[in-house]
Order: C-alpha cells, then structure tokens, then sequence
C-alpha cells in the first residue's frame, strides 16, 4: 500500500488560509462559551460542560443562533453505559470523512469544544472503565491510566487542530507545583500532564477576565504565574476585548 501524499506548500504561503486555531481559558464565568459561540458561522458546538446555555441566553433574539449547531457530550442517564468521549471520537471521524470529499465545502466555518477540562475527564473515565490496572479503588485513575490518557488526548487535540476550520478549545484553568522547579505555576487545568502539551499545540492561547464595565477581555502575553499565554497574531493588542471583529483584522 502506497503512503498517501505529503502537502506541500511554500513557507511564504502557509498564512494564506485565515483560520483562527488555539484555547480561550479562565475561571468559570468569565466569557469563555460566550467568546466562542460569536466565532464565524456556521458553528459546531461540542457541549461537554453543559454551559451552551449561557451563551443562548447572552446572545438571545440573534438570528445567527441557527446556525450554531449544539452537540450534546455530556454523560445520558437515558443511555446505559453511555460514553460521551466515544461519540465525540465518531462524530470527529465524520468531519475528517466530510475532509476527504473534494467536490464538497466543510460545513462549519468554527469548530468549539467546550470544554477540554470535561473532555479529559471523561476521556480518562472511559481509560479507567476499560482497563484493568492495579489501582487503589474500582473507579480511582492509577498512574497507568494517566499514561495512556496523554498521547490519547494528545491525538484528539492533533485531529481537531487538523480540520479546516477554526478551531476554539476551552479550559479552566488551576494552580500546581512544578515537578522540577517546586515553583508555584498556573496551568490549563486538564487531567494528567496535558496542560504543558496543550500550551505546545495551540498557536494562539488568550486568558479571559471581565473588566470593570463587565466586558468579556483578552489577554495574549505571559504575566506573572500565567506564562503559557502565547499568540502568532503580531498586530493584535496584548490585551483586547474578546470579540471575533477584534481578532479577524490580524489574522
């Protein structure tokens, strides 16, 4: 069997395609569902956290809300052994189906997984069900579990990051000790090592407050403990409300 094909493209070409892909993360409350549900439409909300509420309520009576699609990820009591994170998996493999169909456009112009906090909790569920490592409890992830949750996180993150779209992930986010240094950092919060993998993936990744007017802000330079903050976008202002009209002029 032969491999398939390498793309290939000049270096001076490679931001042709204006595509927005990276993480918005904070505290619970402070923008992130509403930041990404005003992305470019048609939009494919993945709900892990049963937040898409939040943004129906803020943007009510706009018409584009049609166009945002709502996948529901979240566990379905009516549905034995029901695993969210293997629904999520076959409907990414329907996208990356839609990508290998040339005489047809993607159907979304915004992909948002909303979040990968809840998406990683559920993937190292699914770990922990399926395998039989010695741990302390039936349902307790041991250090095995872990193990196998990185590169299985890490790949799904790469998939996504893949399609052509843009691409919103989400996370909250959680104060931890470096294992080397023992200094007190803020990272993304995702289950296992993952936070540093994400801050290696994702181009663009903004940290979102509310100001005083309660604007929804940006911010894309480190400060402080927040040193995995990180943008490609030159011309965008450190800080900036969180708006898509604010982002589209820089990309």
């Amino acid at each position: 069997m032969s491999a398939a094909p390498t793309r290939e493209l000049a270096l001076n070409r490679l931001d042709d395609n204006k595509l927005w892909k990276g993480c918005l993360i904070s505290e619970p409350g402070n923008g992130k569902t509403v930041a990404g549900i005003g992305f470019p439409k048609p939009l494919y909300l993945a709900d892990f956290d049963g937040k898409a509420g939040s943004g129906s309520n803020f943007y009510r009576g706009e018409k584009w809300l049609e166009q945002v699609t709502v996948g529901n990820f979240q566990k379905n009591p009516e549905i034995l052994n029901d695993e969210p994170i293997t629904r999520f998996r076959a409907k990414l493999a329907e996208w990356e189906a839609l990508c290998r169909k040339k005489d047809e456009k993607f159907p979304f112009a915004t992909i948002m997984t909303d979040s990968l906090t809840f998406a990683g909790l559920e993937m190292l569920g699914d770990i922990v069900k399926k395998h039989s490592f010695k741990r302390a409890s039936k349902d307790s992830p041991c250090q095995a579990d872990f193990g196998v949750l990185l590169p299985n996180l890490s790949n799904l993150i790469n998939r996504l990051l893949a399609l052509p779209c843009n691409i919103v992930l989400t996370t909250h986010y959680e104060m931890k000790q470096d294992d080397k240094t023992k200094v007190l950092e803020i990272v993304p919060l995702i289950p296992g090592k993952n936070s540093k993998m994400l801050g290696a993936k994702c181009p663009e990744m903004y940290l979102l407050t509310v100001n005083k007017e309660g604007k929804y802000m940006a911010t894309k330079k480190p400060f402080g403990r927040f040193s995995f903050l990180r943008s490609q976008l030159k011309t965008l202002p450190v800080e900036f409300e969180m708006k898509w009209e604010n982002i589209a002029p820089h990309l």
